[in-house]
């Protein structure tokens, strides 16, 4: 059987063809004829495919399929459905993008406010150790100052007793 040559024919067939027993290169398991392959949209074409002719030659081994035309009213709604596609995957893409730029501000911030309280904290503790340094200073200086007294009075207590053991005599 040959392939309708007018374009309402081909139409006409591809609508009404019944499933095959095709495997992925498009080839028929039981006759070795190459069955038509749909139209394919290139995602970087401009334009969508036409309406080719098939070749006629079904004893060539190098036969192949070429893409089958698509009707006017579905090419319009693929127009349509793509543009909406093209659409809202910028959309999304712009979303995406200014959710990323949020994040990397949040994180900055995040960072700057953690870098700060660490700095203040730093500060806070050096004043804190600084102040204990100067407390313990005191206190040794106290502490020699008390060995210092304490030792006066023992000095002041043996001369006493010296002066009193003479005056008893």
């Amino acid at each position: 059987m040959n392939p309708p040559t007018t374009a309402t024919g081909r139409i006409s067939a591809f609508l009404t063809r019944k499933p095959s027993n095709a495997n992925v290169n498009g080839k028929v398991a039981s006759s070795g004829n190459l069955s038509p392959e749909p139209a394919y949209i290139s995602p970087r074409s401009s334009s969508l495919p036409s309406i080719s002719q098939e070749n006629n030659s079904s004893t060539s081994s190098n036969t192949t399929s070429k893409p089958i035309g698509i009707i006017p009213e579905v090419e319009n709604d693929l127009v349509v459905q793509l543009t909406k596609e093209k659409t809202q995957r910028e959309e999304a893409e712009n979303q995406l993008a200014a959710v990323k730029n949020e994040l990397e501000d949040l994180s900055v911030s995040l960072f700057q406010q953690a870098n700060e309280m660490v700095s203040k904290e730093r500060r806070a503790r050096m004043k804190l150790e600084e102040r204990v340094a100067q407390l313990e200073k005191r206190d040794m200086e106290k502490g020699m100052r008390l060995d210092r007294l304490e030792k006066a009075l023992q000095r002041i207590n043996r001369v006493r007793g010296m002066l009193n053991t003479r005056q008893t005599f």
